[in-house]
């Protein structure tokens, strides 16, 4: 290992003195600095009150990078300096001139005399809540505020963190989140809904939006066109991020307002109809970027993806604006609009794939075979949906930021956000994996066949708003022998719920064959949200349930992280304490046929929970020559609400989870860098439905573990050629539990997955601007129905994808072209536990930079 991390280094450091052609007009610091990373290949750190108002000279010739950063800032006022070890790029404004001693005339490049007191000081220490307009360039990112708050470099960091570059996003072609997840290490797709994903073993892994709660189910998720990076955090981490599972977070970050001008147009195409056309525009408002800057994203998108009944519209248009009311002060504020119709997602369970037959007297046999994977089924298929299921989503969303830096050392920071969440309708099959038991209907046109099943449809309209705040303290101590970064914090979220649901009257549920299609009606009015709506309204549904529910979290917290030996050595450690109220009304539906909405009497349940969590962590440098490298290790604990109320009105006490972790950080020169964890975590008290009671019953489970190994790898091959790897090894199981379940898999964790991505550009010759890439996921087999039926498991697949691009100017101005194949070779997989992945597919798009 040493041998391989000595070898990365020379390579780096030749890499850092190869000369290469620049022409970079003399421009605002953030733009030229943009295009000195896409010529260089390097990242450069710098925050935005720094290079504010800054003009750099422009830059034509042959030059190291730090020979044309010379160039570029000479006079200017600030200089670029680059760690001796970590080969790290920062921007600081260059010191005033020594009065005593008179100083010839030097490059601001040069680095100085005690690099890791000085560029580490100035770009580790920026404050949490400084704004940086400094986009990540590549597939590398080398900082983070996620894990603690702080603005840290990642190798620093005493948890396991893995990011997704906004130039990942746009390589890999996603359109939600799901599909990125697939290149990251310890998480698994556990859901046809984007954004219902386990990590490191446990699932419902909440996904959060810039740090804030993201309630209200999975619609919440945003369009990847409005987001900047997504950040995987692994472990329990309630101290930071609220209620959320033992496995880890998913934070995604929105695009923010630039102080310089960016505007861009796409437009894509593709297999079953897909068109999708995606706007971003960003710079000044008033002023040079000193003052008032804005963003504004939109983006629609049509499919009538692969499967029968299965198509999808959606409609994004998000804009934020940023006052700099001084250097020190800044306002945020941003709405958004999510408009979505597709085809329900809810799966209804691995019966129409797996090779149960069902008896006409409503009976069934289980076969060990397995699942029936063709590709005829994965035609017809897709989520089990009919021609009925539908799911039409409307989201806005409103986010309010407040900054200002009090002095060097004191940092205020508040944060807000409102969504208002809102089901117009949904229509959907009975789901989950017990809806053949859950009764056959007397009044059906006919018994079930074996392959067939009777097909209950529900129908509800949920009303959902939440509240989600956050104010932020942030106290720096410096003295000679240590430096400790204080964060005192309090978080507040509010979720209010309203709902009723709609069952189709049991003489109109249809009789399907799932392996033939057969007894799906044709797509008609009565099939369309509207035509179910009025099924409401005219008594052919009946009313089945009702609930109000309203939820509030209330949160202090503080934490605190300590730099000793010359920041060699950082300690962290916090605490928080959660207090937990849910109120909900619930009222069973009692229709009959002169009254379908008859209810039954309230049930009303008050339910609180308290707890509190900790984190304790440490990172060691062991080398003080080689900063980036560093061993770590952490503790840490996670609480989760359980909302569920019996029909009898108990409540389940709230999940808990505990982790343990250690590991390995590599961050050699920039261009390679890795993280290595070992873990184990608990959790214990998982709401669990009880299998074929009616009406749903649920119990808290015993105690569940997850252990494992999973590792990260960015490795910069050259500056045109960057390789992302993962690799996860998971065994997720019931340590205490009911009889059967003991020492059986958790659902939707696989044991071993991996994937890589890489991406080459060529920089010269007649193949100049083209660029290749491609990747591959790999996924061992998956228990797909766990504590229900183990049996039942999805085979492990191999899947490959293929990117062709160009990128050349057209009349000044940037153009992309770019093909990208998905499933080369059509391999039929599950994608999650309950439905089939995307078929072979091609998505051509083309880009306009402007």
């Amino acid at each position: 290992m040493l041998a391989c991390s000595a070898l990365l280094v020379v390579a780096a450091r030749a890499a850092d003195t190869a000369k290469r052609s620049y022409k970079i007009p003399a421009d605002e610091a953030a733009a030229a600095f943009r295009q000195f990373s896409e010529v260089s290949g390097k990242e450069i750190l710098f925050a935005a009150e720094v290079v504010r108002g800054v003009r750099t000279n422009a830059v034509q010739g042959e030059y190291t990078p730090m020979e044309a950063l010379g160039v570029m800032l000479q006079g200017t006022g600030i200089q670029a300096v680059q760690d001796d070890t970590s080969g790290a790029i920062s921007v600081r404004r260059s010191p005033p001139p020594d009065p005593v001693k008179e100083q010839p005339k030097q490059a601001n490049w040069s680095a100085p005399s005690s690099p890791a007191k000085s560029a580490a000081d100035e770009t580790v220490v920026l404050s949490a809540f400084e704004v940086s307009d400094n986009k990540v360039r590549g597939y590398q990112a080398t900082s983070t505020s996620s894990a603690t708050r702080l603005n840290t470099p990642i190798v620093e960091l005493s948890k396991s963190i893995q990011i997704i570059t906004r130039d990942m996003l746009d390589d890999l072609k996603v359109s939600e989140i799901n599909a990125a997840l697939y290149y990251t290490s310890a998480v698994s797709y556990t859901s046809q809904y984007s954004g219902r994903v386990a990590v490191r073993g446990f699932e419902n892994a909440a996904v959060k939006r810039n740090g804030l709660g993201n309630y209200g189910s999975d619609e919440s998720i945003s369009d990847t066109a409005t987001i900047e990076r997504i950040e995987v955090v692994k472990g329990p981490s309630s101290l930071l991020y609220g209620s959320s599972s033992p496995g880890g977070v998913v934070n995604y970050e929105t695009k923010k307002p630039l102080s310089y001008h960016q505007d861009s147009i796409r437009f894509s195409a593709g297999s079953w109809d897909h068109y999708r056309v995606e706007l971003d525009s960003g710079g000044p408002l008033i002023g040079d970027g000193k003052l008032l800057n804005y963003r504004f994203v939109g983006a629609w998108d049509k499919s009538a993806n692969f499967g029968a009944n299965d198509h999808s519209k959606r409609g994004v248009l998000a804009g934020t604006a940023r006052w700099h009311i001084s250097p020190d002060t800044y306002v945020l504020a941003g709405i958004e609009y999510d408009r979505g119709d597709r085809t329900s997602i809810r799966p209804m369970g691995t019966y129409p794939i797996s090779a149960t037959t069902f008896h006409p007297d409503g009976t069934r046999t289980y076969n060990d075979v397995g699942f029936i994977l063709t590709k005829e089924a994965r035609g017809w298929t897709s989520v089990f949906a009919g021609p009925r299921d539908r799911h039409n989503s409307e989201v806005w969303r409103y986010d309010m930021d407040f900054s200002h830096k009090v002095n060097e050392d004191l940092n205020v920071f508040l944060h807000y956000n409102y969504i208002d969440n809102n089901l117009i309708g949904e229509a959907y099959g009975i789901n989950g994996n017990d809806g053949y038991d859950n009764g056959l209907p007397t009044t059906a046109p006919n018994y079930p066949q074996p392959g067939e099943l009777v097909l209950p449809v529900f129908f509800r309209n949920p009303k959902r708003q939440s509240h989600n705040g956050t104010a932020t303290v942030n106290y720096n101590i410096k003295r000679d022998s240590f430096e400790t970064q204080i964060i005192a914090g309090w978080e507040f979220y509010r979720f209010d719920l309203k709902q009723g649901d709609y069952m189709l009257k049991s003489q109109y549920w249809p009789v399907v064959n799932f392996r033939t299609g057969a007894g799906y009606s044709a797509l008609n009015f009565a099939n369309t949200i509207e035509g179910v709506m009025q099924g409401v309204t005219n008594g052919t549904w009946n009313i089945s349930d009702q609930y109000v529910r309203s939820q509030t979290y209330n949160a202090p917290y503080l934490l605190l992280h300590t730099y000793l030996m010359d920041r060699r050595l950082r300690l962290v450690g916090g605490i928080r304490r959660d207090d937990i109220t849910i109120n909900q009304t619930y009222r069973a539906g009692a229709g009959t046929p002169t009254d379908p909405y008859a209810m039954a009497a309230p049930t009303y349940t008050n339910s609180k929970a308290s707890a509190t969590t900790p984190m304790l962590g440490a990172s060691f440098t062991p080398f003080e020559k080689q900063r980036g490298f560093a061993v770590y290790a952490n503790y840490s604990e996670s609480l989760v609400a359980n909302e569920i109320v019996n029909p009898d009105g108990s409540t389940l006490p709230p999940e808990k989870g505990k982790g343990f972790e250690t590991g390995l950080k590599f961050d050699l020169t920039g261009k390679f860098s890795a993280t290595v964890s070992w873990f184990t975590i608990d959790k214990t008290n998982l709401a669990r439905g009880i299998p074929n009671t009616l009406p749903q019953r649920w119990e808290a489970s015993g105690l569940q573990r997850s252990r494992g190994v999973d590792m990260d790898f960015f490795y910069a091959v050259t500056p045109d050629w960057q390789v992302m790897a993962n690799a996860a090894f998971i065994d997720a199981y019931y340590v205490e539990d009911r009889p059967a379940l003991v020492g059986t898999q958790i659902a939707g964790v696989p044991k071993r997955a991996y994937s890589l991505w890489n991406k080459y550009t060529f920089p010269s010759g007649f193949l100049k601007g083209f660029s290749i890439g491609g990747g591959a996921i790999i996924r061992s087999e998956t228990t797909t129905n766990g504590a229900e039926y183990p049996m039942l498991k999805a085979p492990g697949f191999t899947r490959f994808d293929l990117l062709f691009g160009y990128t050349t100017k057209i009349s000044g101005h940037e153009t992309e072209f770019s093909v990208k194949v998905n499933n080369v070779f059509d391999k039929v997989y599950l994608d999650g536990t309950r439905g089939f992945g995307d078929p072979l597919s091609v998505q051509s798009s083309v880009t306009f930079k402007f």
